[in-house]
């Protein structure tokens, strides 16, 4: 992750010698969803730390939520898993309006449907991702102890 952010901080200052517009399209799904909040406020602070401009109603943010497989939707979730998230993260407060409409976007579309008839196959598929690298459990372990 440290290579990441040095790269979008680099990104940023460019910015202040050249026409470079950075923006941030996140891909949110059931591992990263309560961190949302975090990646917004490391962007912000960076944008306005590097930037040529200080992030406001017009920077470029949007982030979008995985649709496909369905087993990796925010809709998999149990209801209490959602009920946790929309908790959580509706209606935070963000002082940029932007970002809070996203927030609560993101919250709307996962409550707007049961898919948990896929949550099976999100377990399965979660096994097997978590012997790759970085285990579920530990990046998100309130949603993790829910459905597990």
């Amino acid at each position: 992750m440290e290579v990441v952010e040095e790269n979008l901080i680099k990104y940023f200052q460019l910015s202040n010698e050249m026409n470079v517009r950075v923006g941030m399209r996140s891909t949110i799904l059931p591992y990263n969803i309560l961190d949302i909040s975090n990646m917004y406020e490391w962007w912000i602070q960076n944008i306005n730390k590097y930037y040529v401009t200080p992030f406001n109603e017009y920077s470029w943010v949007n982030p979008t939520h995985v649709a496909q497989p369905r087993h990796l939707t925010l809709k998999v979730l149990p209801k209490k898993c959602k009920e946790l998230i929309t908790d959580r993260l509706y209606g935070k407060c963000f002082i940029i309006r932007k970002v809070q409409h996203s927030i609560d976007h993101l919250c709307n579309y996962m409550n707007s449907e049961d898919h948990t008839m896929y949550l099976d196959d999100f377990k399965r598929f979660t096994k097997v991702m978590d012997k790759r690298g970085i285990a579920f459990k530990d990046i998100a372990p309130d949603i993790y102890n829910e459905i597990f």
